[in-house]
């Protein structure tokens, strides 16, 4: 404070002696004891000093924070970047303002201009990338940068998390889960982060590797028995017929919040699985009763129906699920095993194709997809 009041008394005195450092140097000492008082002066420093980039960066800086003044932000760090473009920090600032602002492709440059200036630093990197994938919900974008910070540091677990995540999202899991699994190897005895295991599980869980995913799951259970992780739990034990132990996770769920409509759906799965069909219809009624449109419940009592061979119940309710959602491609499936169960060769052929179109990656639709081939070879 005794520094920020000499230089204030210097800068007070003849027009003779004003220097740019200085009234620099008097922002920076008040910003540190009362930023919006600092802000007044590098505002006017911005009028007297125009072509010092340092205080355009200062006052950009101020108003990003916790989101004051974004507009004001983004003119400043331009402001910047014009009068200086060597400064990693001020593309970082502008890219994240950019985005903010949804003009995608000058934050695309904007962060490509602080790679290149920050070309050796993983860490501002990996922030980078973990914006465009978590913030933007932009995987395509964020996947160069997440490579170039794991190739800078390699192993690193918050970065193949990440990395991995970008992985799933553009359609490559299998290789997000090799890059797990390499984490889990090179750990060599020290404890892997739950961040890694849940990943992990979550990758098995997607490309429907269930024993994997139900072992990875009962580790990330056993550390955090979080509803949600114990839902992915109960999911991967469904899948390898372990319904009983299913039905377990699902009752734990239920005990905490009764209108849990993940673990009904878990309980009704699992009853019909074991062929105990009432219940398993009163686990979707009680869906219902909570939210009488829950696209994936209504599927699963048509599946009942169909398995009953009520042709007409199963119709009703497959055909609500499209009217629900049009682009539910189990829903074009069901009615394509309808109308195979009818033998109405014309309708299951029409509807399996729709199904396919929907999503050609969907197991079950492609399981159809090949007896349908099988039988017209046979």
């Amino acid at each position: 404070e005794k520094a920020a009041s000499l230089i204030e008394d210097f800068l007070r005195g003849p027009p003779v002696v004003r220097d740019a450092d200085l009234a620099h140097r008097r922002g920076v000492l008040v910003d540190a004891r009362n930023p919006d008082a600092a802000i007044r002066i590098f505002e006017q420093n911005t009028q007297t000093y125009p072509r010092d980039h340092r205080n355009f960066m200062r006052a950009g800086l101020y108003f990003a924070r916790n989101n004051r003044n974004p507009a004001r932000a983004l003119t400043m760090f331009e402001r910047t970047v014009a009068l200086n473009d060597t400064i990693a920090r001020a593309w970082y600032e502008l890219g994240m303002q950019y985005g903010r602002a949804r003009r995608d492709r000058d934050m695309t440059n904007a962060f490509q201009r602080f790679i290149a200036l920050e070309s050796r630093n993983p860490d501002p990197i990996m922030r980078v990338g973990e914006y465009l994938l978590v913030g933007r919900n932009m995987p395509g974008d964020a996947l160069m940068f997440l490579e170039m910070a794991n190739s800078l540091r390699p192993n690193h677990p918050a970065t193949m998390v990440l990395l991995a995540r970008c992985y799933t999202s553009v359609g490559r899991t299998e290789e997000g889960i090799r890059i797990l699994e390499s984490v889990v190897r090179n750990s060599r005895g020290t404890p892997v982060p739950i961040e890694v295991r849940i990943a992990l599980a979550e990758g098995y869980l997607a490309v429907g590797k269930n024993m994997e995913a139900a072992t990875a799951w009962k580790l990330v259970t056993d550390e955090k028995r979080e509803v949600p992780h114990l839902v992915s739990y109960a999911t991967a034990l469904l899948g390898i017929n372990r319904n009983q132990e299913a039905l377990g996770i699902a009752n734990e769920i239920l005990v905490r919040d009764a209108q849990n409509i993940d673990a009904l759906m878990i309980l009704g799965r699992a009853r019909a699985a074991m062929r105990n069909f009432e219940d398993a219809m009163d686990a979707y009624r009680r869906i219902g009763l909570i939210n009488p449109n829950h696209v994936p419940a209504l599927y699963e009592r048509a599946n009942v129906f169909l398995h009953q061979q009520n042709f007409d119940q199963a119709r009703t309710l497959y055909a609500r699920t499209l009217e629900l959602d049009p682009k539910f491609a189990l829903g074009e499936l069901g009615l394509a095993r309808v109308a195979r169960g009818q033998r109405n060769q014309a309708e299951y052929q029409n509807r399996l194709q729709r199904a396919h179109a929907l999503d050609p990656n969907h197991r079950e639709i492609q399981e159809e997809v090949r007896r349908a081939n099988q039988a017209r070879s046979q």
